[in-house]
């Protein structure tokens, strides 16, 4: 497919945007606070979690000793390393839609609060590696998300201009990351965030589907739009 947009490019958040990982990720959260006896919050306060660190959100839960932090943090590692790969999916449409990006010429990246040995296991049991020409994981940069330096690093390393630069997300902190790191941004409005909490931080559009985001681009939709992949 011919090149149309060689010097433009796309970071993406993972979790939420590209995978949904909700399922691992609230069993490993349960696992480690059953293990150290902490009672377990509804499914809805877990729901809420998501975009945090490890640690706040083990600090959001109520665990304020460092030690025992440091014990849930050990114990979501392990299980979310052999449950995530198993049981994360891609949302309908990413590897058509990702395909027909790479296919126009444009640089895909991921920025996200995965770290580097999670993502690496979740990119490849998903088969999606070969889209992407970089990423950057939260225990790769000084200052994580909403700091804008995930995505100034991912440009600067590429050769990309910001104003040639989509932010795409399902967190408020996705976009406010865009923002700063004076990128345009797009909500996807399936993940972790509402719409209506989306809409406070102004990006520049949004999508209901991970497809919709060649209409964006002003690209051809995938012809397997519905699948799974």
């Amino acid at each position: 497919m011919k090149r149309k947009h060689p010097d433009h490019a796309v970071i993406f958040d993972f979790d939420g945007t590209l995978a949904d990982t909700r399922k691992p990720i609230m069993q490993s959260i349960w696992g480690a606070l059953h293990d150290l006896k902490v009672k377990i919050p509804s499914q809805r306060s877990l729901n809420t979690l998501s975009c945090h660190t490890l640690e706040g959100m083990f600090k959001k839960l109520g665990i304020r000793s460092q030690d025992k932090i440091d014990c849930a943090i050990k114990s979501y590692n392990r299980r979310y390393r052999s449950l995530g790969p198993k049981k994360a999916r891609l949302y309908p449409g990413v590897k058509d839609t990702l395909s027909c990006l790479k296919g126009n010429g444009y640089h895909l990246f991921i920025g996200t609060h995965e770290k580097r040995s999670n993502l690496d296991r979740l990119v490849n049991a998903l088969d999606i590696g070969n889209f992407f020409s970089d990423s950057l994981c939260e225990d790769e940069v000084e200052h994580i998300k909403p700091a804008p330096e995930m995505a100034e690093t991912l440009m600067g390393r590429n050769g990309v201009q910001p104003e040639d630069t989509l932010v795409v997300g399902d967190s408020t902190l996705d976009i406010r990351m865009g923002k700063a790191a004076r990128c345009k941004t797009c909500a996807v409005t399936y993940g972790v965030h509402s719409k209506v909490r989306l809409a406070k931080h102004n990006p520049n559009c949004k999508i209901n589907a991970f497809p919709e985001l060649l209409n964006v681009l002003e690209l051809s939709e995938p012809r397997h739009k519905r699948s799974n992949g």
